[in-house]
């Protein structure tokens, strides 16, 4: 996976503001603004975020924003040093210097942005796929935007603004102090005059996309700046435009400017956060609005939730209201298109296996609007809809009355999800498994996997391969175990059926009322595979004791009592249409995927962490350590697991 960094200045003293802006609430449920900007950063692309900030608001950063997005992104933090300033500075040298503070952990092509500003979710892509397909190591990006989209009602603001050739190379940004709306004039203050300023030139608001190069530049500037201030040394700042401007008058590099459709929004003062809180919201309502207007709804839009409760999603409930006045839900979604790259053959797949569900849970009388996924049309008939900026989205019918689970509450759980899981492959044994898509190919082939990790221990990209000696051997005496299931599969001894592959204890949609499960979801990664993948992964993340990354070895254990109830469940429903080969490899399946995982784990982590997203030092390590501890257990324990296979077979 190619690394791309999100870097956020957010070390700033909100001196106008009055506060810690950066972390001051703005959205529906909490969020603060710079949730909105990771949230269209991670969407265009950026697989880490860097927190710049000050030292001492470390635990406050951590706890508000760091914990929450480190479960879906790298995050990393880079203190701006204000500990050895000048006698009665207050304030860090400036946003130059905030991002050469960065130069000991980025060193791939960057995007960097002020904590504190909303710039809209274009933006952000623009800059991404110009770092991507850029390759020249000296030319760089801004994302500029119209003058008059980027002002505010309760003051002068001060603007950068950019000088432009006609191949969109940035020739100089003029910085004008003090820019605000004068009736319908756009204005600046040049001396004790205020002078007219053309609303559509184009300002920077501080989004740029750099290469990494442009550290060596900030190096050499530092100094200059702090011998020209000499005088001025409590004040001056080392602003990030003096840098590119430097740079492109002694033609050592250039800046495309991307122009960016977006309106800006800025906390630059205390008054703009309730108007920009209200302008986020009601832009957001709007857009959701419009989106759905595509799908075959059956009432009048209401109103839309956030599916997942305290972050920026996009998943969200659509709540209408139909003809005999009643609210009716659904759940809207974007795909992910980094991932599924190929979102019609994606939702083909899913179109054929939900339909072929539910003409049989309506067959024996059930209701597939709440047995399985029902897919809601757009209004031209299509299972999916792109919307202007080639963001995909579908949309399905609510199941009410259900929920799903974030960790097994009770053993009886992993009963009722072992059993809804043997049911949904029942459902699909006859469905024929070479009209779908591989939407991941070669995704649980663990043969492939350890060649994969081999290569990573050859290659020894981060210099670790001295420090997880015992891991690596573990691993290596183990070899013969990851082509166990691949050779009966090439001998036809297994046969290739329709799975899941993504068989989370979360998937399962529980009924409130009887407990039973009732739905298999997120069903992205249905495709052709082998029952025991399923199987094996659900015993992988439910029968364990403890959370993949915990560091505490003595609380991972491989439960033997959640085993059992699951297997139970699954054999009650799936037993009779599994062959002898699948049952007598129903209980290896969970350590040979186990395996697999810690395989995958170790080897990202001698790569230097370059696949899995990491949220602390060693974390890799740390997972794979926690899988090889359960696979010990499972090895302990493996004739014990073999007796519960055969006493429910």
């Amino acid at each position: 996976m190619v690394k791309r960094t999100l870097a956020i200045m957010a070390a700033g003293m909100g001196s106008r503001y009055g506060g810690l802006k950066q972390i001051d609430p703005i959205g529906p449920k909490g969020e603060i603004i710079m949730e909105y900007s990771i949230h269209d950063g991670i969407n265009a692309g950026f697989n880490r975020v860097v927190f710049i900030i000050k030292e001492e608001n470390y635990n406050l950063f951590k706890e508000t924003i760091g914990d929450k997005i480190s479960k879906i992104v790298e995050v990393a933090y880079v203190f701006q040093d204000s500990k050895n300033l000048p006698e009665g500075r207050v304030k860090p040298w400036g946003t130059a210097h905030a991002i050469l503070s960065c130069k000991e952990v980025i060193n791939e092509p960057f995007a960097v942005i002020n904590a504190d500003d909303f710039y809209g979710a274009r933006s952000f892509r623009l800059i991404y796929d110009f770092l991507n397909t850029n390759g020249d190591p000296n030319t760089h990006c801004m994302s500029g935007f119209t003058l008059d989209r980027t002002l505010t009602e309760n003051g002068a603001v001060a603007r950068g603004i950019c000088e432009i050739d006609e191949n969109e190379n940035l020739l100089s940004i003029v910085e004008r102090t003090e820019i605000k709306k004068d009736n319908h004039m756009v204005v600046y203050r040049d001396g004790e005059n205020w002078n007219e300023i053309d609303g559509k030139s184009i300002a920077s608001m501080n989004i740029w996309g750099f290469k990494p190069s442009i550290f060596k530049k900030l190096e050499e500037e530092f100094p200059k700046f702090l011998q020209r201030n000499k005088g001025n040394i409590l004040k001056a700042e080392f602003y990030i435009p003096s840098v590119v401007d430097t740079l492109i008058k002694n033609n050592e590099g250039k800046i495309k400017v991307l122009k960016t459709p977006e309106q800006w929004y800025g906390v630059t003062y205390r008054e703009d956060r309730d108007f920009v809180k209200n302008a986020i919201s009601r832009m957001k309502a709007y857009r959701l609005k419009e989106l759905v207007k595509h799908f075959q709804l059956e009432g009048k839009f209401l109103k839309g939730i956030g599916h997942n409760s305290g972050h920026i999603n996009d998943t969200f409930v659509i709540e209408v209201l139909n003809l005999e006045g009643r609210i009716k839900r659904y759940i809207f979604q974007r795909i992910n298109t980094k991932i599924f790259n190929n979102p019609e053959k994606l939702m083909e797949n899913i179109e054929k296996i939900t339909t072929h569900i539910g003409k049989k849970v309506e067959a024996l009388g059930g209701d597939p609007l709440r047995e399985t996924l029902t897919i809601v049309k757009t209004l031209d008939g299509k299972n999916f809809y792109v919307d202007e900026d080639n963001e995909v989205w579908r949309m399905y019918h609510y199941i009410e009355g259900a929920k799903t689970y974030m960790k097994v509450e009770k053993p009886e759980h992993m009963y009722k999800t072992g059993k809804a899981l043997g049911k949904f492959q029942k459902q699909l044994s006859d469905f024929p498994v070479e009209d779908l898509y591989d939407t991941l190919p070669n995704f649980h082939n663990t043969a492939m996997r350890f060649e994969n990790f081999k290569r990573a221990l050859e290659n020894n990209r981060a210099g670790r391969v001295d420090l997880v000696r015992d891991e690596i051997q573990f691993i290596l005496s183990r070899e013969k175990d990851t082509r166990v299931l691949i050779d009966l599969l090439e001998k036809g001894k297994l046969p290739l059926r329709v799975t899941h592959n993504d068989t989370k204890f979360n998937n399962i949609m529980i009924d409130e009322a009887t407990d039973e499960g009732i739905a298999v979801i997120d069903l992205d990664t249905v495709m052709g595979g082998l029952s025991l993948y399923d199987f094996g992964d659900s015993m992988r993340s439910g029968a364990t004791t403890a959370l993949e990354d915990e560091e505490d070895l003595s609380k991972v254990n491989f439960s033997m009592e959640l085993f059992e109830e699951y297997t139970r469940g699954f054999l009650e429903t799936a037993g009779d249409t599994l062959n002898k080969e699948e049952l007598d490899h129903l209980a290896f399946s969970a350590k040979v995927i186990t395996l697999e995982q810690a395989i995958r784990f170790l080897g990202d982590y001698l790569d230097g962490d370059i696949y899995y997203k990491i949220s602390k030092e060693n974390h890799n390590l740390i997972r794979a350590r926690n899988q090889i501890k359960l696979v010990k257990d499972m090895e302990a324990n493996m004739e014990s697991m073999k007796d519960i296979v055969n006493k429910y077979r």
